[in-house]
């Protein structure tokens, strides 16, 4: 019989539950990038949903924090909602919900490693010649030394440097090693230490020999008075970062008494008192903080003073110091108040107020010291507009280059429209076949106007000759090449380098993507060899979890994954997960160019077996599929699937159950044919655009099927934001069989 219903789409809940999730995070979701359509592995969701009927979407809402979404093709009910927090590069923690298998979460362990890897072979050590620089050599470390240093503690020393015997010596390493002495003497409480790298050659001129020469200086105890011994620790523990990190510290701790004062003030403590104290003898010594707080300071009021052309709630919305209100407290912090003046010129000169000054902001501090009103002052000075375009002489005509610049007579004139012409200039001259050309802006102020003037310098003209490709032990040549965005013959633009770049590091396949361009030796002209330089990543990957779920209760899981078979970019992934109710064994190939076309493929192939309440079934599924981004938005999917459901152990009145459930031994296969459009901003966090889905699935016997019946699902959304700040969303959902 056929059926029908209309609901409230699920496509909404995920917008509001990233909502509710990233409200927690407002100041990292300024920083968040759009939403990337990066392949996501089918297996990132632990719920047994099969992955050719998902629609999976990925987005890193805070530093580290991530949020996995997937739904049904169609308009089927279920839905997965993952959060992953990467703890540290191999583990993380994880939380999920499934509308079919509960709630759960876990900790994984993420491994990618190489089963056999190729090794360049080491360059061999050379002599080191008479003469020569020695911090240029290039040789092997034969030794290294701490001068007058008793032998234990340079044993401890040792470990700590990124230098080690026989292996090949790196300038930076020496004075990255340099920085880890100083460290280890300011932690010892020598701050005023020295440390001086020294190279020299090998015995017969084999290798080199570095040495440390140190000087630790007096030995200081460093003690704070006044505040808490969480702040105490903080403050230690900073300011043998800020010691260690610097090529001098004063005699005085001039420096080092300011920053505990801002350290202080950077947490509200407006009027926070630091006083220094130094005793002892020369080689052994007291440095004493004495600290005051004081009460933090709250901003009681904010006002702006002498702003006409730019509203008060437009110059609100610019500084990050706020006003108290009845949703939180704000404190008086002077280094966010000097970048809250430095963002308010900035908009000004936006606006073109390129005069614009902002005074000394006037702090009256209340009688108590805990509050404060603040006043933000504002000279504008006026508004310049363009008054002309110039431009030095060249192969382009000024009226190409006035064009290609976007600025014309009487437009508002700005640094930030400046620099915008100057890097629309330099991508039209890139297209144009001149990737090394040269833009510099600069404009003479009038009375109210400026006159501005480019100097151009196309360079050498550039066409692309030959491409070579190295680094690529493993991956085929063809697959580098079809990622490239230019052919020979085509200009030499940085920006198809720079796509071509983006395209390689999308594979996932490599850790380090390089292409330049160089001369064709012995041919004068414009032609250019380009040059694409990869480094390889391990191919495999190995994931191990273990965690709970309030449906099958604890659970470990096992996922093994080879990320480019034969050098082709292909998957193929074995996961296998057990609990006390449920085996899962899943097989999982992906081809992301079926055909050679931008036609990525699914094959899944999954044996379940489930124990439930009165009975218990095998699972085994099959299933292909192929999608096809056939216009911007659009997406259509091809899918086929068989599986087949055999119950056994049905215990003695679960009859009733499994008819209720409509559970049988049953083998359903269907193809099935899915529209997808999706035009949202943000399918998380979505402010304006459209989501429509449609599948249409066709059960027969001459699919494997042994019942015959069709299903249709289609859902879709609305969401639009006005500019009041409110956001208008809808949704439906439709399903037929």
């Amino acid at each position: 019989p056929g059926t029908s219903g209309l609901d409230i789409t699920g496509d909404m809940a995920a917008s509001y539950f990233a909502s509710a999730l990233t409200g927690l995070f407002e100041t990292q979701l300024k920083k968040v990038f759009r939403l990337e359509r990066v392949r996501i592995n089918a297996y990132a969701l632990s719920g047994s949903a099969d992955p050719t009927t998902q629609l999976t979407l990925g987005k890193e809402v805070a530093d580290n924090l991530f949020i996995i979404y997937s739904t049904e093709l169609g308009g089927e009910e279920r839905q997965i909602y993952k959060v992953d927090w990467q703890v540290t590069r191999k583990f993380d923690l994880t939380a999920e919900s499934d509308s079919e298998a509960g709630v759960g979460g876990g900790l994984e362990f993420t491994n990618r490693f190489w089963l056999k890897r190729h090794r360049r072979e080491p360059e061999p050590a050379r002599p080191v010649e008479a003469g020569e620089n020695l911090q240029d050599v290039a040789g092997l470390i034969q030794a290294i030394r701490f001068p007058g240093l008793p032998a234990e503690q340079a044993g401890r020393i040792v470990k700590k440097l990124p230098l080690r015997e026989g292996e090949p010596y790196q300038r930076a390493r020496l004075f990255e090693g340099a920085e880890e002495v100083r460290r280890f003497y300011v932690e010892e409480g020598r701050i005023h230490a020295a440390v001086e790298p020294e190279v020299s050659a090998g015995p017969d001129g084999d290798g080199v020999i570095v040495s440390y020469a140190v000087d630790p200086g007096p030995e200081f105890e460093v003690r704070f008075q006044g505040v808490k011994p969480k702040d105490e620790k903080s403050l230690r523990k900073e300011l043998e970062r800020l010691w260690a990190e610097s090529v001098f510290v004063d005699e005085d701790f001039e420096e080092s008494e300011s920053w505990v004062r801002r350290y202080f003030q950077e947490r509200g403590y407006y009027t926070a008192d630091v006083l220094l104290e130094n005793s002892g003898e020369d080689q052994r010594r007291v440095a004493s903080f004495v600290i005051d707080p004081g009460p933090r300071v709250e901003v009681r009021s904010l006002t702006f003073e002498g702003n006409q052309a730019i509203p008060d709630d437009r110059l609100r919305r610019q500084v990050l110091t706020t006003a108290d209100s009845t949703f939180g407290r704000d404190y008086l912090i002077p280094e966010r108040l000097e970048k809250d003046l430095v963002a308010i010129r900035n908009l000004y000169r936006d606006n073109g107020h390129l005069l614009v000054r902002t005074p000394a902001p006037r702090i009256r501090l209340m009688t108590a010291g805990d509050q404060v009103e603040l006043v933000l002052r504002v000279e504008e000075g006026p508004r310049f507009t363009v008054a002309g375009l110039e431009f030095n002489e060249g192969p382009f005509t000024p009226e190409q280059l006035a064009g290609w610049s976007g600025l014309a007579t009487g437009n508002l004139f700005s640094p930030r429209a400046l620099l915008e012409s100057e890097g629309r200039l330099r991508a039209a001259l890139d297209r144009e076949g001149y990737p090394d050309a040269r833009v510099d802006g600069s404009g003479i102020l009038g009375e109210d106007t400026v006159q501005v003037r480019f100097t151009v310098t196309p360079g050498p003209p550039a066409v692309v000759g030959d491409i070579r490709i190295q680094g690529n032990h493993r991956t085929q040549e063809k697959i580098i090449r079809r990622e490239l965005t230019f052919k020979r013959g085509q200009p030499v633009s940085r920006a198809r380098l720079l796509e071509s770049q983006h395209n390689l590091y999308r594979l996932g396949l490599f850790s380090l993507v390089r292409i330049g361009y160089e001369p064709v030796p012995d041919r004068p002209g414009s032609e250019r060899t380009l040059v694409v330089e990869v480094r390889e990543s391990p191919p495999f990957r190995l994931r191990v979890g273990a965690g709970y779920s309030s449906e099958y209760g604890a659970r470990g899981e096992v996922v093994v994954t080879h990320e480019n078979v034969g050098g082709y970019d292909r998957s193929l992934t074995l996961h296998a997960r057990a609990s006390e109710q449920e085996r899962w064994l899943q097989v999982l190939i992906e081809e992301p160019r079926l055909f050679t076309r931008k036609w990525p493929a699914l094959i899944s192939i999954v044996n379940e077996r489930q124990e439930e309440i009165g009975f218990s079934f095998r699972r085994r599924s099959d299933a292909f599929r192929v999608e096809h981004e056939f216009r911007p938005d659009w997406k259509r999917f091809f899918r086929y699937n068989l599986q087949r459901v055999d119950l056994f152990d049905i215990q003695a009145g679960s009859e009733d159950l499994i008819q209720e459930q409509k559970l049988e031994d049953l083998d359903l296969g269907d193809i099935g044919f899915a529209l997808v459009r999706d035009n949202r901003d943000d399918p998380f966090l979505t402010r304006k655009g459209q989501y429509l889905s449609a599948e249409l699935r066709m059960f027969a016997p001459l699919f494997g099927s042994d019942a015959s019946f069709g299903k249709f699902s289609a859902r879709g959304s609305f969401t639009r934001t006005f500019k009041g700040g409110g956001t208008f969303a809808s949704g439906a959902r439709l399903g037929l069989a």
